[in-house]
């Protein structure tokens, strides 16, 4: 009964949305249990969440920066087939990415990170909470300014794009929010890192801030979980 009624509670969106947005509510009252709860409640069913979504189709655009071993894009794949471009930095973790999609053509897999300069780089190998603001970094990888990678492949619009790269969030959404490109961006999925060597706390809320003039927040699971914004014009 109650996976049935899970069920009917996910094919209402309007009911959805409103449980989703009282649940935030909750979220945000008590003080230091918070974080705990909104962990627990997001390992419970979170997973679903990252991985539904009505806007898209088969001619959706889909990024994700920080691919790791391929199991969210393999998701979203299999439920909209979309054209999909995943950015994993780390060798051996897009090897296994590769191997997954090796006969699928809408899947595109890059062995770089994205950033808002194309450099070398050195990043600590970790899974996947692999930094490159980690002091320890043990392998070099490459990273591809965004600009130059849309201009290269002709992408004029992101229609979702899911960013979980351990800190090098901020650079990318600052950048994009300041040359306004962040208006091309439909569905931003973003998990923020507390990283207090970059100021992370400061940035995330300026970010925030700033995406509010051009998205609207559908859900959020704070703080450092997981955030979902829509843009206005959808």
């Amino acid at each position: 009964m109650f996976q049935r009624l899970k069920e009917f509670i996910k094919r209402n969106k309007i009911l959805y949305s409103f449980l989703l947005k009282c649940y935030r509510c909750i979220c945000y009252i008590g003080g230091g249990q918070k974080y705990r709860k909104v962990q627990e409640f997001f390992r419970k069913q979170g997973n679903d969440m990252l991985r539904e979504s009505s806007f898209l189709n088969s001619d959706s655009v889909v990024f994700e920066l920080g691919g790791y071993k391929g199991d969210w894009v393999g998701d979203i794949y299999e439920k909209y087939l979309c054209n999909c471009y995943v950015f994993e930095p780390i060798e051996e973790f897009c090897d296994v990415i590769r191997m997954k999609f090796q006969d699928v053509e809408k899947v595109h897999i890059y062995n770089m990170g994205i950033g808002v300069t194309t450099y070398d780089s050195i990043i600590n190998v970790s899974e996947d909470g692999s930094s490159v603001y980690d002091k320890n970094g043990n392998r070099k990888i490459k990273i591809k300014a965004i600009k130059e990678f849309l201009e290269e492949n002709r992408i004029d619009r992101i229609d979702f794009i899911q960013i979980n790269i351990e800190g090098g969030e901020y650079d990318i959404l600052e950048w994009l929010i300041e040359s306004g490109d962040i208006k091309q961006i439909k569905i931003l999925q973003i998990q923020f890192h507390d990283r207090k060597e970059i100021d992370s706390k400061r940035r995330m809320e300026d970010i925030q801030i700033n995406l509010e003039k051009t998205h609207t927040l559908e859900w959020a699971f704070r703080p450092y979980v997981w955030e979902r914004w829509i843009s206005k014009e959808m």
